[in-house]
């Protein structure tokens, strides 16, 4: 293919437009056809620098940084040419195959087709616009096109076969996902060697199924479920008569969005807003409403190494008051070790700010919220099973003295897919909170100490392409030596969740 393409470019400029350019154009060219891209790149530069007028020159240089793999190098060169009101019949291939190496596949889409008009029956362009429909997730329409690559093109079935095994595991069909790695791995080509000597494997080729998407994403939920024990609080910190000890049915709504834009080929980012409501039928007072805003930067410093940072706002209103804001700052940075197996470190500052009036001093709850927290996920290749397992120190600096505490707990989750998006998670939390102050409620005898464990089991199952539905059981149990901490909490729910 890498031949191919480098022949296509080069057909569409035979004509040269400076003779002082000419050699070395020629000699790009030829380094172009023998694969040495960094060599092929010099040589356009010099062509460039010799003759500034020569676009053909500075055309092959941007085509050239694509083949290298630099495609926001061949997007940010071959774009500001097109500006120009140069015209080449393969720009729209060249600038489509950089917006695809981009991420940007709802761009490239128009360029491709509008090449593929142009230029009909070129096995490359199919391969590629069935890439940009995978990394939209539109499954049918990237079967589509990668199968008619194969068949303008049956030398490329190998290639393909990897990108049309990505849509089987996007789709959740691991046997016909593992049946086509097999296959692959069983051939006698680049991809095929590459995954027996365990460059790849069917947990990679998942995680490609579902790459990171620009654009404007949403979703939505709705659920009915049953609480035997109301707190109602999100992830606030209860006052005692917050506990109501009191069960409800109640409605929950969900809606969030995001907007995600690629900066160049390593760098990221997105903005987002996430809402839920609760509603109960028995106890007003616990109506919960919690809005939150949130901005994203994540880079790649390296192969294995990832930096990511957010920033945060989440604004809570109970029974409708305005209950509590509370900016947060989170950074982190991940490594992945191989294929199966990521681990992160993160740090998150967050400031609480309450804003319930009449609250005894020993009860306020402002204050700052320091947490550091490692995680490590794995998937075996092939495998049905992911998990997780984490641990976090936290300490929670509050105004009041009954509620300054520091903390630690370990949590894990098991998730096991049947096939078809179905799957079966199972998460536990357990902590232990060690408060620094003698409690108010023990008569400042001795300090409170909590051990709090929750469990949780969810399954969902698709509907269509874009609905699933879930039922989830959730039990949680707080032990305390202060009484009014002390309690437990059963929940069950279903639910309707729907991708727009």
């Amino acid at each position: 293919m890498r031949v191919a393409i480098a022949l296509l470019i080069m057909w569409s400029l035979a004509a040269e437009a400076s003779p002082a350019t000419a050699l070395l154009k020629r000699e790009g060219r030829r380094a172009l056809e023998m694969n040495l891209y960094m060599e092929a790149i010099e040589k356009f530069r010099e062509a460039t620098l010799a003759d500034p007028t020569d676009r053909d020159a500075a055309f092959l240089l941007g085509a050239t940084f694509n083949r290298a793999g630099d495609f926001a190098g061949a997007y940010v060169r071959l774009k500001a040419l097109e500006e120009t009101s140069y015209r080449n019949r393969e720009m729209d291939f060249e600038l489509g195959w950089s917006l695809l190496g981009m991420g940007r596949a709802g761009a490239c889409i128009p360029r491709l087709k509008r090449y593929e008009a142009s230029v009909p029956d070129r096995a490359i362009v199919s391969e590629l616009l069935g890439r940009c429909h995978l990394m939209l997730r539109e499954y049918e329409k990237a079967e589509a096109k990668l199968r008619e690559a194969v068949v303008r093109d049956p030398g490329s079935r190998t290639r393909v076969d990897f990108y049309l095994a990505q849509v089987q595991a996007g789709r959740g069909d691991r046997q016909a996902a593992n049946a086509t790695v097999d296959a692959i791995m069983r051939s006698d080509s680049d991809i095929g060697r590459a995954l027996r000597d365990g460059q790849a494997g069917l947990a990679a080729l998942e995680s490609l199924a579902q790459p990171a998407e620009t654009g404007l994403r949403m979703a939505a939920s709705a659920a009915i479920g049953y609480n035997d024990n109301v707190i109602g609080l999100g992830n606030t910190i209860p006052l005692p008569t917050d506990i109501t000890r009191k069960g409800s049915m109640f409605f929950r709504g969900s809606f969030g969005a995001s907007y995600d834009h690629q900066f160049d080929l390593g760098t990221r980012g997105s903005v987002g807003y996430g809402g839920l409501i609760d509603r109960y039928d028995e106890i007003k007072a616990a109506n919960l409403e919690d809005h939150f805003f949130h901005a994203d930067l994540a880079h790649r410093v390296h192969e294995r190494v990832a930096l990511s940072l957010r920033a945060s706002l989440q604004v809570t209103y109970l029974s409708g008051n305005h209950f509590r804001d509370q900016p947060a700052l989170r950074t982190a940075a991940a490594y992945r070790w191989n294929d199966s197996a990521v681990t992160e470190l993160s740090y998150t500052f967050a400031r609480p700010d309450y804003a319930v009036p009449g609250v005894a001093p020993q009860f306020e709850r402002d204050g700052s919220v320091h947490a550091l927290s490692v995680n490590h996920l794995i998937q075996s290749a092939g495998s049905p099973w992911l998990g997780s397992v984490g641990y976090t120190r936290s300490e929670n600096r509050t105004q009041g003295a009954d509620f300054h505490s520091s903390g630690d707990s370990i949590s894990g989750a098991l998730r096991y897919t049947f096939g078809k998006r179905t799957h079966l998670t199972l998460t536990a939390y357990l902590g232990h909170d060690r408060y620094a102050n003698p409690n108010s409620l023990s008569g400042f005898a001795f300090a409170r100490s909590d051990k709090p464990l929750a469990v949780s089991v969810q399954y969902t199952a698709p509907l269509s392409e874009k609905l699933r539905y879930f039922l989830q059981f959730q039990s949680s149990r707080s032990h305390s030596n202060i009484a009014f901490f002390d309690y437990r909490q059963q929940a069950v729910i279903a639910g309707i969740d729907v991708d727009f």
